[in-house]
């Protein structure tokens, strides 16, 4: 299933050129969920004509930041889920 994850990293990366949006990123090694938090609720509360999003989960590394990009919360899925994905979001892609 590594080319599920090589695929959907290029869609992402694609995705994010394509919409050009601004980014916060977060790290450390403690407190970057409540400070996730903090910021998307501030954010939200003096910028409300913006769209203000935030992962639903503490998706880290690659494969995390392409599911969040996409809003996908399944991280196991089965072949079929694989494919399904692929083609939805080539179909936003180019379509």
């Amino acid at each position: 299933m590594w080319w599920y994850y090589k695929v959907l990293g290029k869609l992402a990366h694609s995705y994010i050129n394509k919409h050009n949006p601004e980014v916060i990123g977060i790290n450390g090694s403690v407190g970057k969920t409540s400070c996730r938090m903090i910021v998307y609720q501030t954010l939200q509360q003096f910028l409300p004509h913006k769209r203000i999003y935030t992962s639903p989960k503490n998706f880290n590394g690659e494969l995390g930041l392409s599911l969040s990009i996409f809003q996908i919360e399944e991280r196991e899925p089965n072949v079929l889920y694989f494919i399904t994905t692929l083609c939805k979001l080539t179909r936003k892609r180019f379509f």
